[in-house]
Protein backbone atom coordinates (compact mmCIF):
# COMPACT_ATOMS: atom_id res chain seq x y z
CA UNK A 1 0.00 0.00 0.00
CA UNK A 2 1.43 3.36 -0.73
CA UNK A 3 0.98 5.61 1.72
CA UNK A 4 1.47 9.19 -0.09
CA UNK A 5 0.68 9.56 -3.56
CA UNK A 6 0.94 12.77 -4.94
CA UNK A 7 0.88 12.89 -9.05
CA UNK A 8 1.52 16.58 -11.17
CA UNK A 9 0.17 14.72 -14.56
CA UNK A 10 -2.13 16.91 -15.17
CA UNK A 11 0.01 19.86 -13.91
CA UNK A 12 3.06 18.86 -16.03
CA UNK A 13 6.05 21.48 -16.26
CA UNK A 14 8.93 21.40 -18.93
CA UNK A 15 12.42 21.12 -19.09
CA UNK A 16 14.68 23.25 -20.97
CA UNK A 17 14.39 21.00 -23.97
CA UNK A 18 11.30 22.00 -24.15
CA UNK A 19 9.59 18.02 -23.28
CA UNK A 20 7.10 17.39 -21.11
CA UNK A 21 8.57 16.87 -17.91
CA UNK A 22 6.12 14.49 -15.17
CA UNK A 23 6.37 13.65 -11.80
CA UNK A 24 4.96 10.83 -9.18
CA UNK A 25 5.98 11.22 -5.42
CA UNK A 26 4.99 8.54 -3.15
CA UNK A 27 6.39 6.77 0.36
CA UNK A 28 6.73 2.88 -0.49
CA UNK A 29 5.44 0.61 2.13
CA UNK A 30 7.25 -2.55 1.95
CA UNK A 31 7.77 -5.98 3.98
CA UNK A 32 11.37 -6.50 2.83
CA UNK A 33 13.29 -4.78 0.27
CA UNK A 34 12.46 -4.62 -3.42
CA UNK A 35 14.51 -2.99 -6.26
CA UNK A 36 12.76 0.44 -7.03
CA UNK A 37 11.85 -0.75 -10.77
CA UNK A 38 10.34 -3.62 -10.15
CA UNK A 39 8.13 -1.64 -7.39
CA UNK A 40 7.59 0.99 -9.57
CA UNK A 41 6.49 -1.51 -12.19
CA UNK A 42 4.66 -4.12 -11.06
CA UNK A 43 3.40 -3.05 -7.30
CA UNK A 44 2.57 0.52 -8.48
CA UNK A 45 2.17 -0.10 -12.25
CA UNK A 46 3.07 3.38 -12.94
CA UNK A 47 4.65 2.13 -16.33
CA UNK A 48 6.98 -1.22 -17.28
CA UNK A 49 10.67 -1.16 -17.03
CA UNK A 50 10.77 -0.89 -20.87
CA UNK A 51 9.05 2.65 -20.36
CA UNK A 52 11.14 3.57 -17.94
CA UNK A 53 14.10 3.19 -19.70
CA UNK A 54 12.61 5.02 -22.89
CA UNK A 55 11.33 8.12 -20.97
CA UNK A 56 14.53 8.62 -19.14
CA UNK A 57 12.76 8.18 -15.67
CA UNK A 58 15.22 9.48 -12.64
CA UNK A 59 14.50 8.53 -9.33
CA UNK A 60 15.13 9.68 -5.89
CA UNK A 61 15.08 7.87 -2.58
CA UNK A 62 15.10 10.42 0.04
CA UNK A 63 16.45 13.02 -1.61
CA UNK A 64 19.38 11.25 -3.54
CA UNK A 65 19.62 10.32 -6.93
CA UNK A 66 20.13 6.85 -7.02
CA UNK A 67 19.74 4.27 -9.84
CA UNK A 68 16.30 2.20 -10.75
CA UNK A 69 17.95 -0.64 -9.40
CA UNK A 70 18.49 0.55 -5.94
CA UNK A 71 17.13 -1.69 -3.63
CA UNK A 72 13.99 0.33 -1.76
CA UNK A 73 12.69 -0.83 1.67
CA UNK A 74 10.09 0.71 4.05
CA UNK A 75 9.51 3.83 4.51
CA UNK A 76 11.46 5.41 1.93
CA UNK A 77 10.08 8.09 0.13
CA UNK A 78 10.25 8.17 -3.34
CA UNK A 79 10.31 10.65 -6.06
CA UNK A 80 9.97 9.45 -9.76
CA UNK A 81 10.32 12.03 -12.64
CA UNK A 82 10.74 11.30 -16.58
CA UNK A 83 9.65 12.69 -19.73
CA UNK A 84 6.30 12.20 -21.53
CA UNK A 85 6.12 10.24 -24.62
CA UNK A 86 6.01 12.56 -27.16
CA UNK A 87 3.29 12.67 -29.73
CA UNK A 88 3.94 10.81 -32.74
CA UNK A 89 4.32 13.48 -35.19
CA UNK A 90 8.14 13.77 -36.29
CA UNK A 91 9.13 17.46 -36.77
CA UNK A 92 11.20 18.03 -40.16
CA UNK A 93 14.31 19.23 -39.54
CA UNK A 94 17.34 19.84 -42.10
CA UNK A 95 19.53 17.28 -41.02
CA UNK A 96 22.60 16.77 -43.21
CA UNK A 97 22.37 13.85 -45.29
CA UNK A 98 24.43 11.79 -47.83
CA UNK A 99 21.29 10.38 -50.44
CA UNK A 100 23.00 7.19 -52.59
CA UNK A 101 19.93 6.82 -54.43
CA UNK A 102 16.05 8.20 -54.19
CA UNK A 103 13.63 8.05 -56.57
CA UNK A 104 9.53 8.07 -56.02
CA UNK A 105 9.48 6.14 -53.37
CA UNK A 106 12.34 5.68 -51.51
CA UNK A 107 15.66 7.39 -50.34
CA UNK A 108 18.73 5.26 -49.81
CA UNK A 109 20.92 7.08 -46.96
CA UNK A 110 24.37 6.73 -46.27
CA UNK A 111 24.19 7.35 -42.52
CA UNK A 112 27.17 8.57 -40.60
CA UNK A 113 28.77 7.23 -37.13
CA UNK A 114 26.60 8.86 -34.60
CA UNK A 115 23.02 9.64 -35.94
CA UNK A 116 20.26 8.01 -34.28
CA UNK A 117 17.75 6.30 -37.01
CA UNK A 118 14.71 7.78 -34.61
CA UNK A 119 13.60 9.89 -32.25
CA UNK A 120 13.61 8.51 -28.68
CA UNK A 121 14.90 9.03 -25.04
CA UNK A 122 17.63 11.84 -25.16
CA UNK A 123 17.66 12.12 -29.00
CA UNK A 124 14.38 13.90 -29.88
CA UNK A 125 15.94 16.03 -32.91
CA UNK A 126 18.55 16.07 -34.94
CA UNK A 127 17.17 12.03 -36.34
CA UNK A 128 17.47 10.11 -39.56
CA UNK A 129 13.89 10.33 -39.57
CA UNK A 130 13.34 14.34 -38.76
CA UNK A 131 16.06 15.00 -41.79
CA UNK A 132 14.16 12.53 -43.90
CA UNK A 133 10.69 14.73 -43.60
CA UNK A 134 12.02 17.86 -44.19
CA UNK A 135 13.62 16.12 -47.52
CA UNK A 136 10.76 14.75 -48.38
CA UNK A 137 9.05 18.29 -47.87
CA UNK A 138 10.94 20.42 -49.49
CA UNK A 139 11.90 18.46 -52.77
CA UNK A 140 14.63 20.23 -54.52
CA UNK A 141 15.10 23.17 -51.96
CA UNK A 142 16.87 20.42 -49.67
CA UNK A 143 20.51 21.55 -51.75
CA UNK A 144 19.93 24.84 -49.55
CA UNK A 145 20.19 22.95 -46.80
CA UNK A 146 23.98 21.23 -47.18
CA UNK A 147 22.31 18.01 -48.00
CA UNK A 148 24.68 16.10 -50.47
CA UNK A 149 22.44 15.02 -53.55
CA UNK A 150 25.25 15.33 -56.24
CA UNK A 151 25.38 11.29 -56.92
CA UNK A 152 21.11 11.60 -57.75
CA UNK A 153 21.39 12.01 -61.60
CA UNK A 154 24.15 9.55 -61.84
CA UNK A 155 21.70 7.04 -59.54
CA UNK A 156 18.52 7.68 -61.89
CA UNK A 157 20.27 6.85 -64.40
CA UNK A 158 21.35 3.57 -63.62
CA UNK A 159 18.08 2.73 -62.14
CA UNK A 160 16.39 2.64 -66.06
CA UNK A 161 19.21 0.27 -66.69
CA UNK A 162 18.46 -1.98 -63.54
CA UNK A 163 14.65 -2.23 -64.56
CA UNK A 164 15.96 -4.34 -67.95
CA UNK A 165 17.53 -6.78 -65.92
CA UNK A 166 16.32 -9.84 -63.27
CA UNK A 167 16.94 -10.42 -59.94
CA UNK A 168 20.46 -10.98 -59.38
CA UNK A 169 22.31 -13.57 -57.39
CA UNK A 170 23.89 -13.51 -53.36
CA UNK A 171 26.93 -12.25 -53.70
CA UNK A 172 30.04 -14.73 -54.24
CA UNK A 173 31.72 -13.70 -51.68
CA UNK A 174 28.95 -14.09 -48.64
CA UNK A 175 29.04 -17.85 -47.24
CA UNK A 176 26.25 -19.79 -47.70
CA UNK A 177 24.12 -21.64 -44.76
CA UNK A 178 24.93 -25.33 -44.18
CA UNK A 179 22.47 -27.55 -45.48
CA UNK A 180 21.31 -28.80 -41.96
CA UNK A 181 20.59 -24.57 -40.96
CA UNK A 182 17.37 -24.03 -39.13
CA UNK A 183 17.66 -20.98 -40.68
CA UNK A 184 14.75 -19.90 -43.79
CA UNK A 185 16.34 -20.86 -47.43
CA UNK A 186 15.71 -18.82 -50.63
CA UNK A 187 14.47 -21.25 -53.24
CA UNK A 188 17.16 -21.05 -55.84
CA UNK A 189 16.06 -19.70 -59.43
CA UNK A 190 12.35 -19.27 -58.32
CA UNK A 191 10.66 -16.14 -59.22
CA UNK A 192 9.30 -13.70 -56.31
CA UNK A 193 6.05 -12.95 -56.80
CA UNK A 194 5.18 -9.43 -56.93
CA UNK A 195 2.81 -8.24 -54.43
CA UNK A 196 -0.56 -7.77 -55.60
CA UNK A 197 -1.73 -5.47 -53.26
CA UNK A 198 1.22 -2.90 -53.67
CA UNK A 199 -0.53 -1.29 -57.09
CA UNK A 200 -3.72 -0.39 -55.49
CA UNK A 201 -2.31 1.34 -52.33
CA UNK A 202 -3.25 4.76 -51.65
CA UNK A 203 -0.44 7.54 -51.99
CA UNK A 204 -0.24 8.27 -48.26
CA UNK A 205 2.44 9.43 -46.16
CA UNK A 206 4.55 6.58 -44.47
CA UNK A 207 4.22 5.60 -41.04
CA UNK A 208 7.17 6.29 -38.44
CA UNK A 209 8.59 8.89 -41.35
CA UNK A 210 9.41 5.87 -43.58
CA UNK A 211 11.60 4.56 -41.52
CA UNK A 212 12.16 0.74 -42.70
CA UNK A 213 14.75 -1.24 -40.53
CA UNK A 214 17.20 0.88 -38.12
CA UNK A 215 21.21 1.16 -37.50
CA UNK A 216 22.60 1.82 -34.24
CA UNK A 217 23.74 5.01 -33.12
CA UNK A 218 27.35 4.32 -33.83
CA UNK A 219 26.88 1.95 -36.69
CA UNK A 220 28.02 3.17 -39.89
CA UNK A 221 26.06 2.87 -43.71
CA UNK A 222 23.69 2.44 -45.96
CA UNK A 223 19.66 2.45 -45.27
CA UNK A 224 16.70 2.75 -47.17
CA UNK A 225 13.44 4.72 -46.30
CA UNK A 226 9.99 5.14 -47.84
CA UNK A 227 8.79 7.93 -49.02
CA UNK A 228 4.69 5.96 -49.52
CA UNK A 229 2.65 3.85 -47.18
CA UNK A 230 2.88 1.65 -50.00
CA UNK A 231 6.61 1.91 -50.45
CA UNK A 232 6.69 0.91 -46.84
CA UNK A 233 4.81 -1.68 -46.80
CA UNK A 234 6.59 -3.36 -49.83
CA UNK A 235 10.10 -2.66 -48.07
CA UNK A 236 9.16 -3.89 -44.38
CA UNK A 237 7.36 -7.06 -46.10
CA UNK A 238 10.76 -8.08 -47.30
CA UNK A 239 12.59 -7.60 -44.14
CA UNK A 240 9.49 -9.45 -42.42
CA UNK A 241 10.14 -12.44 -44.51
CA UNK A 242 13.96 -12.31 -44.85
CA UNK A 243 14.36 -11.46 -48.68
CA UNK A 244 16.34 -8.98 -48.32
CA UNK A 245 20.05 -9.34 -47.61
CA UNK A 246 22.80 -7.30 -46.03
CA UNK A 247 26.56 -7.25 -45.59
CA UNK A 248 28.34 -5.05 -42.58
CA UNK A 249 32.11 -4.78 -42.30
CA UNK A 250 33.81 -4.91 -38.99
CA UNK A 251 36.98 -5.18 -37.42
CA UNK A 252 37.33 -7.09 -33.87
CA UNK A 253 39.81 -7.43 -31.65
CA UNK A 254 41.27 -11.24 -32.11
CA UNK A 255 40.48 -13.94 -35.06
CA UNK A 256 37.41 -16.03 -35.06
CA UNK A 257 38.21 -19.69 -35.24
CA UNK A 258 37.76 -20.29 -38.51
CA UNK A 259 37.71 -18.28 -41.93
CA UNK A 260 34.46 -18.55 -42.43
CA UNK A 261 31.85 -19.79 -40.59
CA UNK A 262 27.84 -19.45 -38.87
CA UNK A 263 27.03 -17.94 -35.31
CA UNK A 264 23.69 -19.84 -34.35
CA UNK A 265 21.98 -18.98 -31.19
CA UNK A 266 19.62 -17.43 -29.01
CA UNK A 267 19.40 -13.47 -27.65
CA UNK A 268 17.22 -12.03 -24.88
CA UNK A 269 18.05 -9.64 -22.22
CA UNK A 270 21.27 -10.01 -19.83
CA UNK A 271 19.66 -11.01 -16.54
CA UNK A 272 22.45 -8.99 -15.20
CA UNK A 273 22.08 -5.59 -17.20
CA UNK A 274 18.83 -4.79 -18.82
CA UNK A 275 20.40 -2.68 -21.58
CA UNK A 276 22.41 -5.33 -22.53
CA UNK A 277 21.71 -8.85 -25.10
CA UNK A 278 23.46 -11.66 -24.25
CA UNK A 279 23.19 -15.48 -26.10
CA UNK A 280 20.45 -16.98 -23.86
CA UNK A 281 19.89 -21.55 -23.77
CA UNK A 282 17.74 -22.22 -26.54
CA UNK A 283 13.77 -21.40 -26.80
CA UNK A 284 14.44 -17.96 -24.39
CA UNK A 285 14.49 -14.82 -25.76
CA UNK A 286 14.63 -14.95 -30.13
CA UNK A 287 16.93 -17.21 -32.40
CA UNK A 288 19.74 -15.44 -34.35
CA UNK A 289 21.92 -16.04 -37.09
CA UNK A 290 24.47 -14.77 -38.57
CA UNK A 291 27.28 -15.43 -40.94
CA UNK A 292 30.76 -13.96 -41.25
CA UNK A 293 33.74 -14.42 -43.16
CA UNK A 294 37.28 -13.34 -42.36
CA UNK A 295 39.07 -10.57 -45.15
CA UNK A 296 42.00 -9.84 -43.21
CA UNK A 297 44.10 -10.56 -40.12
CA UNK A 298 46.20 -7.85 -38.75
CA UNK A 299 48.69 -9.09 -35.91
CA UNK A 300 50.77 -6.47 -33.85
CA UNK A 301 53.77 -7.91 -32.07
CA UNK A 302 55.14 -6.41 -28.82
CA UNK A 303 57.25 -3.78 -29.33
CA UNK A 304 59.17 -1.05 -27.19
CA UNK A 305 57.07 2.50 -27.15
CA UNK A 306 59.85 4.55 -28.84
CA UNK A 307 60.01 2.22 -31.73
CA UNK A 308 56.61 2.67 -32.43
CA UNK A 309 56.26 6.28 -31.95
CA UNK A 310 59.87 6.59 -34.19
CA UNK A 311 57.87 3.82 -37.04
CA UNK A 312 54.35 6.18 -36.93
CA UNK A 313 56.47 9.53 -37.15
CA UNK A 314 57.81 8.45 -40.80
CA UNK A 315 56.15 10.63 -43.37
CA UNK A 316 53.13 8.89 -45.48
CA UNK A 317 53.51 5.91 -43.57
CA UNK A 318 49.76 6.03 -42.71
CA UNK A 319 48.86 6.86 -46.65
CA UNK A 320 50.73 3.92 -47.87
CA UNK A 321 49.14 1.60 -45.33
CA UNK A 322 45.89 2.24 -46.62
CA UNK A 323 46.44 2.29 -50.34
CA UNK A 324 47.86 -1.10 -49.69
CA UNK A 325 45.49 -2.11 -47.40
CA UNK A 326 42.72 -1.36 -49.95
CA UNK A 327 44.55 -3.60 -52.67
CA UNK A 328 43.71 -6.42 -50.71
CA UNK A 329 41.91 -6.69 -47.62
CA UNK A 330 38.68 -4.78 -48.10
CA UNK A 331 35.82 -5.82 -50.83
CA UNK A 332 35.60 -3.72 -53.54
CA UNK A 333 33.88 -0.42 -53.10
CA UNK A 334 31.11 0.71 -55.03
CA UNK A 335 30.46 4.14 -56.20
CA UNK A 336 27.77 5.80 -54.00
CA UNK A 337 24.20 5.90 -55.06
CA UNK A 338 24.58 3.25 -58.09
CA UNK A 339 22.68 0.24 -57.58
CA UNK A 340 24.38 -2.89 -59.47
CA UNK A 341 23.43 -4.81 -61.75
CA UNK A 342 23.44 -8.88 -62.36
CA UNK A 343 26.87 -8.13 -64.82
CA UNK A 344 28.37 -5.59 -62.51
CA UNK A 345 28.06 -7.74 -59.38
CA UNK A 346 29.93 -10.44 -61.02
CA UNK A 347 32.51 -8.25 -62.32
CA UNK A 348 32.83 -6.30 -58.89
CA UNK A 349 33.43 -9.37 -57.13
CA UNK A 350 37.07 -10.32 -58.87
CA UNK A 351 38.20 -6.76 -58.83
CA UNK A 352 40.68 -5.47 -56.38
CA UNK A 353 39.01 -2.92 -53.59
CA UNK A 354 39.80 0.23 -53.83
CA UNK A 355 39.05 1.78 -50.22
CA UNK A 356 42.22 4.17 -49.43
CA UNK A 357 42.59 6.82 -46.37
CA UNK A 358 45.08 9.91 -46.94
CA UNK A 359 46.29 9.76 -43.60
CA UNK A 360 46.05 8.34 -40.08
CA UNK A 361 43.88 10.16 -37.59
CA UNK A 362 46.27 12.63 -35.17
CA UNK A 363 44.73 11.29 -31.97
CA UNK A 364 45.32 7.40 -33.32
CA UNK A 365 48.86 8.26 -34.83
CA UNK A 366 50.28 9.12 -31.48
CA UNK A 367 48.84 5.65 -29.87
CA UNK A 368 51.17 3.32 -29.25
CA UNK A 369 51.60 0.06 -27.67
CA UNK A 370 51.63 -0.17 -23.99
CA UNK A 371 55.11 -1.28 -22.55
CA UNK A 372 53.50 -3.80 -20.55
CA UNK A 373 52.66 -5.86 -23.50
CA UNK A 374 54.43 -9.18 -24.09
CA UNK A 375 52.77 -11.58 -26.54
CA UNK A 376 51.17 -10.12 -30.31
CA UNK A 377 47.60 -8.76 -30.43
CA UNK A 378 45.06 -9.96 -33.56
CA UNK A 379 42.42 -7.73 -35.47
CA UNK A 380 40.23 -9.09 -37.93
CA UNK A 381 38.45 -7.68 -40.40
CA UNK A 382 35.32 -9.40 -41.16
CA UNK A 383 32.75 -9.60 -43.19
CA UNK A 384 29.20 -10.05 -41.54
CA UNK A 385 25.65 -11.29 -43.02
CA UNK A 386 22.88 -11.46 -40.33
CA UNK A 387 20.09 -14.08 -41.53
CA UNK A 388 17.83 -12.06 -38.25
CA UNK A 389 17.84 -8.86 -37.38
CA UNK A 390 18.01 -8.50 -33.72
CA UNK A 391 18.53 -5.73 -31.38
CA UNK A 392 22.68 -5.87 -31.48
CA UNK A 393 22.87 -9.29 -33.23
CA UNK A 394 26.19 -8.69 -34.90
CA UNK A 395 27.96 -6.69 -31.62
CA UNK A 396 26.58 -10.09 -28.89
CA UNK A 397 27.81 -12.65 -31.60
CA UNK A 398 30.88 -11.37 -32.21
CA UNK A 399 31.24 -11.06 -28.33
CA UNK A 400 30.11 -14.41 -28.38
CA UNK A 401 32.50 -15.74 -30.58
CA UNK A 402 35.67 -14.18 -28.31
CA UNK A 403 36.22 -11.27 -30.79
CA UNK A 404 34.34 -8.15 -29.94
CA UNK A 405 33.62 -5.52 -31.93
CA UNK A 406 36.38 -2.94 -31.98
CA UNK A 407 35.35 0.37 -30.01
CA UNK A 408 32.14 -1.23 -28.83
CA UNK A 409 31.27 0.70 -25.19
CA UNK A 410 28.54 -1.97 -24.54
CA UNK A 411 30.10 -5.66 -25.27
CA UNK A 412 34.36 -4.81 -25.33
CA UNK A 413 36.66 -3.53 -22.84
CA UNK A 414 38.63 -0.81 -23.98
CA UNK A 415 41.49 -1.64 -26.15
CA UNK A 416 45.28 -0.91 -25.17
CA UNK A 417 46.11 -0.03 -28.16
CA UNK A 418 43.45 1.98 -29.97
CA UNK A 419 41.71 3.18 -26.47
CA UNK A 420 40.15 6.15 -28.51
CA UNK A 421 38.63 3.76 -31.23
CA UNK A 422 34.75 4.09 -31.81
CA UNK A 423 32.73 1.36 -32.94
CA UNK A 424 33.80 0.00 -35.62
CA UNK A 425 31.31 -1.66 -37.31
CA UNK A 426 29.80 -0.66 -41.30
CA UNK A 427 26.42 -1.71 -43.08
CA UNK A 428 28.11 -1.61 -46.69
CA UNK A 429 25.61 -3.36 -48.73
CA UNK A 430 21.96 -3.71 -48.81
CA UNK A 431 20.34 -5.55 -51.07
CA UNK A 432 16.98 -5.08 -51.98
CA UNK A 433 14.14 -5.26 -54.22
CA UNK A 434 12.41 -1.78 -55.09
CA UNK A 435 8.84 -0.80 -55.50
CA UNK A 436 9.62 0.73 -58.64
CA UNK A 437 10.15 -2.22 -60.95
CA UNK A 438 9.94 -5.41 -58.24
CA UNK A 439 14.33 -6.10 -59.60
CA UNK A 440 16.35 -6.78 -56.74
CA UNK A 441 19.36 -3.77 -56.31
CA UNK A 442 22.48 -3.41 -54.51
CA UNK A 443 23.58 -0.51 -52.92
CA UNK A 444 26.65 0.18 -51.37
CA UNK A 445 27.76 2.80 -48.92
CA UNK A 446 31.64 3.85 -49.16
CA UNK A 447 33.93 2.96 -46.48
CA UNK A 448 33.64 6.06 -43.69
CA UNK A 449 36.93 8.29 -42.66
CA UNK A 450 36.73 6.23 -39.26
CA UNK A 451 37.02 2.86 -40.36
CA UNK A 452 39.93 3.80 -43.64
CA UNK A 453 41.92 5.48 -40.89
CA UNK A 454 41.83 2.00 -38.76
CA UNK A 455 42.97 0.11 -41.73
CA UNK A 456 45.73 2.50 -42.28
CA UNK A 457 46.90 2.56 -38.45
CA UNK A 458 46.79 -1.27 -38.05
CA UNK A 459 48.72 -1.68 -41.55
CA UNK A 460 51.41 1.03 -39.86
CA UNK A 461 52.08 -1.13 -36.57
CA UNK A 462 51.25 -4.47 -37.66
CA UNK A 463 51.22 -7.41 -40.26
CA UNK A 464 48.28 -7.76 -42.44
CA UNK A 465 47.60 -11.33 -43.17
CA UNK A 466 45.26 -12.25 -46.33
CA UNK A 467 42.71 -14.67 -45.11
CA UNK A 468 42.78 -17.69 -47.25
CA UNK A 469 39.99 -18.88 -49.33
Amino acid sequence: MVKKVKKRGQTPFLKSDGHQLSVWEGTASLSEPVRADKYLSETLALMSRSQLKARGACLFCNGKEVKLSHKIKNGDHLRLEWTEAPSEEITPEPVPLTILYRDADVFVIDKPQGMVTHPAAGNWSGTLANGILWLSLHGEDARATGLQTENEAEAKNELELNRESRAISESKSEPEPEPNSTSKREPENEPIPFYTSFRTLPLSPPPRAGIVHRLDKDTSGVIIVARTARAHEFLCRQFHDREARKEYLAIVRGAPPTTEGRIDTWLARSPRDRKKFAVSPSGRGKHALTLYKVRAIWEIPARAESATRAALSRPNTASRAAASCAESAVPTATPPGRPITASRAAAASTRPGTACASEAPQSLSRRSPSKKATSPQRYTLVALYPRTGRTHQLRVHMAHLGCPILGDPIYSKKDTLFPDATLMLHARRLKIRLPADNEFHIFAAPLPEHFKHMIAMLDAQGIRRRAST
